[in-house]
């Protein structure tokens, strides 16, 4: 079992009487097991997994664990490829080309590899924020709500793929209901 806790948060604000958004929380999460974190929009489920993950607020970005938010956060003047091992070149590494590649073609992009973000659909940019949490290879993966851009078709394929790609992980999906 992994545990995670959190104290209360509250964006800042000009009135400090103001409630937190969300209260105190502890997450509870099966090693080598999908859980699914659900609620209604604006309930507080991207907010827990980005403060657990590190993302947001006073608190370290935790070893370990690759989240992919609701946001397509891609680098505009890299190609999709280089945009899919960012975390590499972050680190003065190179971009693993294969594994890249790969990934690519899971999410079904696999002749998209040299386009910018700009080229695609937000759904096809959602897939290649897939296929670079992918590439992270994390024991932990926080999903926000990873398939809410995708036709039901593709959903399908990229759900079939994900869970194949993270057995064994210990994945959190968020998902509204």
């Amino acid at each position: 079992m992994i545990h995670f806790s959190i104290p209360g948060f509250a964006y800042p604000s000009p009135r400090p009487s103001e409630q937190p958004i969300l209260a105190s929380q502890s997450l509870h999460l099966e090693k080598g097991k999908w859980t699914a974190l659900m609620g209604s929009s604006g309930s507080g489920k991207s907010t827990l997994l980005r403060l657990i993950a590190g993302y947001l607020g006073n608190y370290t970005r935790r070893e370990g664990i690759a989240f992919l938010s609701q946001e397509a956060a891609l680098f505009p003047w890299l190609c999709l490829k280089k945009n899919i091992g960012i975390g590499d070149l972050l680190l003065g590494k190179r971009v693993d080309t294969g594994k890249a590649i790969h990934l690519l073609n899971l999410v079904d992009l696999g002749d998209e590899a040299h386009k910018k973000p700009h080229a695609l659909s937000y759904g096809m940019q959602r897939r290649i924020l897939l296929a670079r949490t992918l590439y992270m290879d994390r024991p932990i993966i926080f999903l926000d709500e990873p398939f809410s851009a995708v036709d039901p078709e593709t959903r399908s394929l990229l759900y079939k793929e994900a869970k194949t790609w993270l057995n064994g992980k210990t994945v959190s999906c968020g998902h509204y209901l």
